[in-house]
């Protein structure tokens, strides 16, 4: 849903677009205005195949329960794909969704930050172990990468310049439309680089 937004964002901004699916059908309607990549984030090919021609990489990769325990990794895998093959595609430029409770040095959490990381850790641990070991895999890595932490991400479109935080989430929630708009500002703007802000609608 949130890549969905992501995608008419750069598109309304005048982008071109490479989008990986593994269900190209999904992104039929938009079939004459990106490039549709078909395969798998996990699949180390179909990454190189993606990479090729392209100055940037976003993503909104999430977990999916049909992939049973395969989904438990996928964020990991696949970032661990996309940091490898970047050199080898000119890429410096990595900027990806990520969750409110995934911990980064510096972060003082208030009630609020703290109570969406607990609830996020009862919901969701596998999800937060992986996108938390995807955070270190950046953290260690050359390349100018910055992550989007965000809270419950609702099917909504932009209203407001959302709020960023470098310590600690203060809403439950954030407006699609808004995080997109965010992701897409990234590019060209050197505020966030190796850093990983909240993002939280007003």
């Amino acid at each position: 849903m949130a890549g969905g937004f992501i995608v008419q964002e750069a598109l309304a901004q005048g982008y071109d677009i490479r989008a990986l699916a593994r269900t190209p059908q999904k992104l039929y309607a938009l079939k004459d205005q990106i490039t549709i990549v078909e395969g798998d984030a996990r699949d180390h090919s179909t990454i190189d195949m993606l990479l090729q021609g392209s100055n940037i990489v976003i993503s909104a990769l999430g977990p999916t329960k049909a992939d049973g325990d395969a989904s438990k990794t996928i964020s990991t895998t696949a970032t661990g794909h996309i940091i490898q093959l970047m050199p080898a595609h000119n890429i410096n430029r990595y900027i990806l969704v990520s969750g409110a409770a995934v911990d980064v040095s510096g972060d003082e959490r208030n009630l609020t930050g703290w109570l969406i990381q607990k609830m996020a850790f009862l919901a969701l641990h596998d999800t937060v172990k992986d996108k938390q070991a995807e955070y270190q895999l950046l953290a260690d890595s050359y390349i100018q990468w910055t992550l989007v932490r965000c809270p419950l991400i609702k099917d909504k479109p932009f209203k407001h310049q959302p709020k960023t935080s470098l310590v600690t989430p203060s809403s439950f929630s954030l407006r699609a439309g808004e995080l997109a708009h965010f992701m897409i500002e990234q590019i060209n703007s050197g505020e966030f680089i190796k850093k990983a802000p909240f993002l939280e609608s007003q």
